[in-house]
């Protein structure tokens, strides 16, 4: 049966530059997805899609195919945002900091209502946490 897998921003980062210290792990992750529903949070969207990947053509055309599969889907993030602003705003010295887009994907991994799997980042340890809890397996290389 496939899974429901959640893609942080730095899969995609991985993914399509050949430099990055990840692109081999990403590629072999690649080949694990195709079966399953990738699940796509906006807020990696925004993070993804910046001045440097959108000049290139062949990457741009790459993640339009896998975004218009019929096994992607796109995950909003208006439900999320408020908390995850506020949360940046009460984060406290010597506590563990977070990213907003990772605030946001964390309060979807948490969401009962939505039915995760597995998350695919090279960042286990701002996510680990919470799949250790809800038994959500990490896939980072």
């Amino acid at each position: 049966m496939g899974k429901n897998i959640i893609l942080d921003s730095g899969y995609w980062f991985a993914l399509y530059d050949k430099r990055d210290q990840h692109h081999e792990e990403a590629a072999i992750i690649s080949e694990y997805l195709h079966p399953h529903t990738l699940v796509i949070p906006w807020p990696s969207l925004y993070e993804t899609l910046n001045t440097r990947f959108v000049k290139r053509d062949n990457w741009v055309a790459s993640l339009e195919a896998i975004i218009r599969d019929k096994n992607t889907l796109q995950l909003n993030d208006d439900k999320y945002k408020s908390s995850a602003i506020s949360s940046i705003f009460i984060q406290t010295k010597g506590h563990k900091k977070f990213s907003l887009v990772d605030l946001v994907i964390r309060e979807m991994l948490l969401d009962v209502k939505i039915n995760i799997n597995a998350i695919v980042t090279f960042n286990s340890f701002d996510f680990e946490d919470i799949c250790w809890k809800k038994n959500i397996e990490i896939f980072n290389g």
